[in-house]
């Protein structure tokens, strides 16, 4: 990676991160000021916050470890903006394989920045346009077609995010069999939960996950299963034989 481009753009998302923090931190510190609302001391903010860091905490940690890899330096902006499980890394993927660029290059991480850029700006024009038309809609939205309708958002939203993990794309390699590794981890987690409830502990399963995961990659790298080829011989390779074909 052009280490001009990596400077530039990792002090541009340092920069908007800490103006991002200064927003969301400032807002709330001037309305406590004007109203003269602050918490009596900083124990009744931990006390209150205790069990939500419990929680968001280890998903948090989780997020970053598995996501930046994947979203390269649209992790500043994807973070800040949110909805990245279910919105920005599918954007991300598929921006990726549309042109044909791999992730850990320039053109891959200038175009992972440039649909998470363009994601957040529709997200923002849907969410207005929502708030707009939310009482004249709103008819329409509590009619039983649509109720019955959002009952499978949830399994239909998730579905799609998975098959868009299931291919052998993995950066400048192609990985056959990449999609097996997630078949261990799966079982683990179903049936640690059928004898141990894992509901608020998903920072913890995310983040052991992870690890059960790359021992599930290495081993098969190991044994044959999964097998890396380079896209560029791929490419050299269907020339050849389009050629002979000719």
């Amino acid at each position: 990676m052009d280490k001009n481009y990596e400077t530039s753009i990792h002090r541009t998302g340092r920069i908007g991160v800490i103006i991002a923090i200064g927003f969301m931190l400032g807002i709330p510190a001037v309305i406590s000021t004007v109203y003269g609302v602050w918490p009596e001391s900083i124990g009744q903010i931990f006390a209150v916050g205790g069990g939500l860091l419990a929680v968001f905490l280890p998903t948090n940690i989780a997020e970053v470890l598995s996501y930046t890899p994947i979203l390269g330096s649209s992790a500043y902006l994807t973070f800040l903006t949110g909805n990245v499980m279910n919105l920005k890394i599918p954007v991300v993927i598929n921006a990726q394989v549309l042109t044909d660029t791999s992730q850990g290059t320039d053109e891959g991480d200038t175009i992972a920045t440039i649909g998470v850029a363009v994601s957040s700006i529709v997200t923002t024009l849907i969410i207005v346009l929502g708030v707009i038309l939310l009482v004249p809609l709103r008819p329409l939205l509590t009619s039983p077609a649509v109720q019955t309708a959002t009952q499978y958002l949830l399994p239909a939203l998730f579905g799609g995010i998975l098959l868009s993990f299931v291919n052998d794309d993995c950066g400048e390699y192609e990985a056959k069999g990449k999609s097996l590794t997630m078949i261990f981890p799966l079982i683990l987690v179903f049936v640690i939960n059928a004898f141990y409830p894992l509901g608020g502990k998903e920072g913890f399963v995310v983040l052991l996950c992870m690890g059960v995961t790359v021992v599930c990659a290495m081993v098969m790298y190991k044994t044959g299963i999964i097998k890396m080829t380079l896209k560029s011989e791929l490419k050299a390779r269907k020339k050849i034989n389009g050629n002979a074909g000719e």
